[in-house]
Parts: C-alpha cells; sequence; structure tokens
C-alpha cells in the first residue's frame, strides 16, 4: 500500500497526541499545578513516568492527588513508564526475582486504577527477565493492560523477547531516540530508515515514544534531526493505532557536575603531550558518537578519547533540553507546526510496502 497518498491531518494528529510527565521535570515532584499547566498547553494524554522524586506511586496521597487532577482536568492517562530499574527481575534464582515480580504487578495495579493500560518497562537480555516476563504475563493474561519493552541502541533484540514470550500482554514501545544502526547513527533521522526500522517491528508495536535527537535524545519536536515526514508517514504505513507520545526531557543549562570536571582536569593535567595531540585527532562529532577512529583500543589516547566524548555528550544533554514551558509548547504545537512544513501528507514520495 502506498504511503504517499494517505494523509495526516493537524486534527487526526492531535485527536492522538500525547505527552510524558517527565517534561515536567523528572528530578521534581508531580503536582497538580504541573498537571494544570499541561492542560493549559492544550495537552490531553499523558503518560506518568514512576519514580520517587516525581512520581511516588508507593504514596497513596501522591497517586491520588495526581489522578484527582487527571480527572479534574480532563487529562487522559494513557500508559505509565513503570519503575525504571526493578532490582532483581533478571536474576537466575527464581526466589530472588520474586519480590521483584510483584513490584511490577503492584505498578501496574496502580497504573490501571489511574486508567492506563499500557506499561513501559527497560528491557534485559537475561534468561531471568524473560522469565519474570512469563510471570507477569500470565498474571495479565486476559487483561486490558500490556506491558511494552522499550528499545535501547538495538530494536532486534527487544523483538526477539518479545516473540520469545509469546504473550499478547508484552509487546513493544519504539523509542526512536534511543535506536541506532550499525554504523551509530539513529535511522530515524532519515526516510529509509524510519520506514525500515518502524515495518520491522510493526506486528510488535502498541506505543511509541517520541522526541527528537541532535547530538542527544529527547529534544522538542523540530529542534534535531529527526525525519518527522518519515516517521509519521511509516506510522500510518504500518497500520499504528496507538498515541502519538512525545518524551521530552526538561531541563536547565548547567555546567557538568564537580565530580566529572574534576575527573576531566585530572585526565587533561595527567595525560603526556603525545597522548593529548593523538586524542585531539579525533574529530568533535565522531567523540560525540562514541567513535575513536585511528586510535587504537587499550591506549592512552583512546581512553582519554573515550572520556572527553563522554563529557562531551554530557554537556551536551545538560544544555540542549528545554524548559518546561518550552517543552509543552512544542509537544502542543507539533500537529501545527507538522502541517505547516509538511502539508497533509504522510510524507513527500510514495514508499511502497514489500
Amino acid at each position: 500500500m502506498a504511503a504517499g497518498g494517505k494523509t495526516w491531518t493537524a486534527a487526526e494528529i492531535t485527536g492522538r497526541l500525547g505527552f510524558s510527565s517527565i517534561a515536567l521535570d523528572m528530578q521534581r515532584r508531580l503536582t497538580a499545578e504541573g498537571i494544570a499547566a499541561a492542560r493549559r498547553a492544550g495537552l490531553e494524554r499523558m503518560e506518568i513516568s514512576y519514580g520517587s522524586a516525581h512520581f511516588d506511586w508507593r504514596d497513596p496521597a501522591h497517586v491520588r492527588e495526581i489522578a484527582g487532577e487527571c480527572g479534574k482536568q480532563g487529562i487522559a492517562l494513557v500508559s505509565a513508564h513503570l519503575p525504571y530499574h526493578v532490582k532483581d527481575l533478571g536474576a537466575e534464582d527464581p526466589a530472588q526475582r520474586a519480590p521483584a515480580v510483584r513490584e511490577v504487578l503492584d505498578a501496574v495495579q496502580i497504573a490501571c486504577e489511574m486508567g492506563a493500560r499500557v506499561g513501559v518497562l527497560h528491557w534485559s537480555g537475561t534468561e531471568g527477565y524473560r522469565a519474570s516476563l512469563e510471570q507477569i504475563a500470565a498474571r495479565l493474561d486476559g487483561l486490558p493492560f500490556t506491558v511494552a519493552l522499550e528499545n535501547g541502541a538495538r530494536i532486534a533484540p527487544v523483538q526477539e523477547l518479545v516473540r520469545a514470550v509469546g504473550s499478547p500482554q508484552v509487546r513493544m514501545v519504539l523509542d526512536i531516540g534511543h535506536a541506532r544502526d550499525k554504523a551509530g547513527d539513529n535511522p530515524f533521522c532519515t526516510e529509509p530508515g524510519a520506514y525500515a526500522a518502524l515495518r520491522e517491528c510493526a506486528d510488535q508495536l502498541v506505543h511509541v515514544h517520541l522526541h527528537d535527537f541532535h547530538l542527544t535524545d529527547h529534544l522538542p519536536p523540530f529542534a534535531g534531526t529527526i525525519a518527522w515526514d518519515a516517521v509519521l508517514g511509516a506510522l500510518r504505513d504500518i497500520g499504528y493505532r496507538g498515541p502519538l507520545l512525545f518524551e521530552v526531557h526538561c531541563g536547565h543549562p548547567q555546567a557538568l557536575p564537580e565530580r566529572q570536571r574534576t575527573e576531566l582536569h585530572a585526565l587533561l593535567a595527567t595525560a603526556s603531550d603525545e597522548t593529548l595531540h593523538e586524542a585531539g585527532s579525533v574529530p568533535f562529532l565522531a567523540l560525540l558518537r562514541g567513535r575513536r577512529p585511528g586510535l587504537t583500543p587499550g591506549t592512552p589516547a583512546h581512553a582519554l578519547a573515550t572520556d572527553l566524548g563522554r563529557a562531551l555528550k554530557e554537556v551536551c544533554r545538560l544544555n540542549l533540553r528545554a524548559t518546561t514551558e518550552q517543552a509543552l509548547a512544542a509537544v502542543a504545537g507539533f500537529p501545527a507546526e507538522f502541517v505547516r512544513r509538511y502539508g497533509t501528507h504522510a510524507s513527500p514520495r510514495t514508499v511502497r510496502s514489500g
């Protein structure tokens, strides 16, 4: 079926548009005022992100506050990012895994009570993790709730795990900012890459995390190099029916933390002139992408270039992100801006399946 003949109108995008609560600052407690601010920006669907500093799902009073404000403001909770790091969920010993499985199921129960139907989990490739997922899926069997596994740099291992579990209660969420191809580049920055990646996981996809990418991820839409016309065209092409959920981080310009600055200064101060010269030969963009062309692994220059790359990436992460107001406005304005840039179409050219 031709993708180029299908249209996206601003109204269609708006009807499925959502935001993650991380736009309200993951490092600060989620409040009723934050929910109200999102509604004033024009947003009506939210993914709530679990975390004791942000949303303390174990605190009944906090759960009631947020659920009540969402109801008051008319914001639908469409999904929940379940706890990011559940200790022992991938452990080999079943007895060690049992408390972790209970933690996930307890988190799912809160999400269900708040109206969510999808729960995002970061994946792991261990056999223990697969066994835990099978237990979770068995407990959710027949319920209107799906656990969606989120990809890291590679998409294929998540697909393989979903197939291995073999349950309709376990599917996939595709994060377009995390993905990398074999060359280390983000495939969603090109039209062919976006279509290929989305078609590959079409039958397992129940949810997406959208955000822009430029040196770092989780940027507001149109602040980076994501090929948005291709991404939305491919989503339409594969028949994706879930929300268009934007996971845009907020932040404020800041320097590297003191510990990292101290470590970096020590490295530069103790490196020999030869090491500094060799490490300095690596292009800036290569360092940001984690590449060290021309340097031999295990050498001082290779190690120094690695540390420099990490520091530069962290500086970009700390200084390219939007404020909460900018993040909410960018997400709310995405439908109109998309149509302004691309017209009411999914892709500038016809791309055929198969």
